[in-house]
């Protein structure tokens, strides 16, 4: 599924984006456009900007990989070793080059660490039960991975 990134301005002069599905295009997608307004609302339009291309290839990822972390998240389901790995191979891969092309490592260390915040917030958002020692353990298990550390 494709998505896009629409910048806006508004009468003000602020500037801002939000991240779309191309295939219903009237709204934009919920938890990235909720995490820019409460978690990036600071930051420069630029950044955000970064950040939803990053967003973008987790939602890419999510799609071709027929997962929905936020319902995962929900369910107190967390992505394995495996799914880790093939989404940091998913970040990586480039967008612009041939098959089997990356990314330079700073770019690919920027985009995993704004990976891992938003998932990090993402799991804040729709995980309800955060203290229960199953959840509890298996966070700590997660941060080893540095996927939600």
């Amino acid at each position: 599924m494709p998505y896009t990134i629409k910048t806006f301005m508004t009468r003000s002069g602020e500037r801002f984006s939000q991240l779309y599905d191309t295939e219903t295009p009237g709204l934009p997608l919920f938890y990235p456009t909720a995490f820019v307004a409460r978690f990036l609302r600071s930051a420069t339009h630029e950044t955000q900007k970064v950040y939803l291309a990053v967003i973008k290839r987790i939602c890419e990822w999510e799609f071709t990989k027929q997962v929905d972390l936020a319902n995962c998240f929900h369910r107190s389901k967390f992505l394995t070793c495996a799914q880790i790995d093939d989404l940091a191979n998913h970040l990586r891969a480039s967008k612009l080059g041939g098959k089997g092309e990356v990314i330079g490592s700073p770019k690919y260390n920027t985009y995993v660490a704004y990976a891992t915040e938003y998932l990090r917030w993402l799991a804040q958002e729709v995980i309800t039960d955060w203290n229960t020692v199953n959840v509890r353990g298996r966070l700590q298990e997660l941060s080893a991975t540095r996927l939600l550390n």
